[in-house]
């Protein structure tokens, strides 16, 4: 974590282990989408705008290499051509980020409540 204080993935993760699930951040594309890959995972949350490869691209690439896990697309901005990009991609859901806490909590309940995968940018 840098230097501001507390980053999305981190406030996540801890709502997500707070309410009972298993949390892992990723603070960028390629380490995110390399541990999206894990057949253990119930969810996996994506921003849309990590470093590296953007969430909407590691939805893509996980649905073009059969991972069927549950996507959900993160994001603080709500243009509806980045909805459909990302639904495009094969995310199932698209969430803004200033409810992301809660709503994504409540869509881990819903895929399983067992480990998440959170990306976002860096602290």
């Amino acid at each position: 974590m840098g230097g501001a204080g507390i980053c999305l993935t981190d406030l996540v993760v801890r709502y997500l282990t707070e309410s009972g699930h298993t949390a892992e951040g990723r603070y960028d594309g390629p380490s995110g989408l390399a541990a999206a890959r894990d057949p253990r995972l119930d969810a996996v949350l994506l921003d849309v705008m990590p470093p590296g490869t953007d969430g909407v691209e590691v939805c893509r690439t996980l649905r073009g290499e059969g991972v069927d896990v549950p996507v959900i697309l993160l994001t603080a901005r709500g243009a509806i051509s980045e909805r459909v990009a990302g639904l495009d991609a094969g995310a199932d859901d698209f969430v803004r980020a200033v409810a992301v806490a809660h709503g994504g909590a409540v869509r881990a309940d819903n895929a399983g409540g067992g480990a998440v995968v959170t990306l976002d940018v860096p602290c």
